[in-house]
């Protein structure tokens, strides 16, 4: 069962390699200026929170689909608003700067986080589409 599964998240990793490397690659050749320094967290410390809570996300997902395909959406549901709740913890310091400076970590923040969750999203639509694909073959 977990064999079916390697594939999408090898590609799941190479997307957030290939997401990484535009995100730096803006932040470093672009009119932004980026400097770690400046951060409060780093980008490559984001990518790894990130990062981990999507690839914990997506077993946990593999898991519940193996026992029960109707529970899959809730859950999915349950665990993205508690990855919510965790990265509002951890970024609160950073979400709550009212310093003109500090907006682009701000934006940062916000936007690392959309775009892990439409990862997160598109790989539960896989998920729940894999299984109608082997019923209709």
């Amino acid at each position: 069962m977990y064999k079916f599964y390697i594939k999408p998240i090898g590609v799941l990793l190479l997307t957030i390699l290939g997401i990484y490397t535009i995100h730096k690659s803006i932040l470093t050749f672009t009119i932004l200026k980026y400097e770690a320094s400046i951060f409060e967290f780093s980008l490559e410390k984001l990518y790894l929170m990130f990062s981990f809570m999507t690839i914990t996300i997506i077993l946990i997902l593999i898991k519940v689909k193996q026992k029960s395909l109707d529970n899959v959406g809730m859950t999915f549901l349950l665990i993205t608003s508690l990855k919510m709740m965790i990265c509002y913890g951890i970024g609160r310091s950073v979400i709550i700067q009212t310093n003109p400076e500090q907006q682009l970590e701000k934006w940062n923040f916000f936007a690392m986080f959309m775009v892990f969750l439409l990862v997160e999203t598109l790989f539960t639509i896989y998920l729940l589409n894999a299984e109608n694909d082997k019923k209709t073959k």
